[in-house]
């Protein structure tokens, strides 16, 4: 990233709170002009250690919540014609956590389509305390 680039099109947007956000400052950058490709670079990243990103059978809450709220505020703001797919998409890959157990994902995913609808955005306090001091009560 050079500070041209920085200079037109600003930092990553705060609205998503993890997920998306570098891809929509790429996307800004090639809409620009302003991005290359490193052919022969090699970047290890241990992504979802922080938190608990993985597969469908162990992926955390609160990673679940912001994936499905934050694609869909992605495609809402960078290819509007593509949300109701995406919308449509995302509610079945919900019903997928259902039937494989874990309903509490399949819930808060259902919860963060619909808040990605809603243009609900940036930091989800609840979820995040929930995240880091176990789950509450129900």
């Amino acid at each position: 990233m050079t500070r041209a680039c920085l200079d037109k099109i600003g930092l990553m947007e705060e609205r998503y709170f993890l997920y998306f956000e570098d891809l929509d400052w790429g996307l800004r950058a090639k809409r620009r002009g302003d991005i290359g490709y490193a052919f022969d670079s090699v970047v290890y990243h241990k992504g979802g250690t922080t938190i608990g990103t993985g597969p469908v059978t162990t992926i955390s809450e609160f990673a679940t919540y912001l994936s499905f709220r934050n694609r869909v505020l992605f495609v809402y703001a960078n290819f509007p014609a593509w949300l109701i797919w995406t919308a449509l998409i995302a509610v079945a890959r919900a019903l997928e956590y259902g039937f494989r157990g874990r309903t509490g994902n399949m819930r808060v995913a259902l919860r963060g389509t619909l808040d990605g609808l809603l243009r609900r955005n940036g930091r989800p306090d609840e979820l995040l305390s929930r995240h880091l001091v176990g789950k509450a009560p129900e």
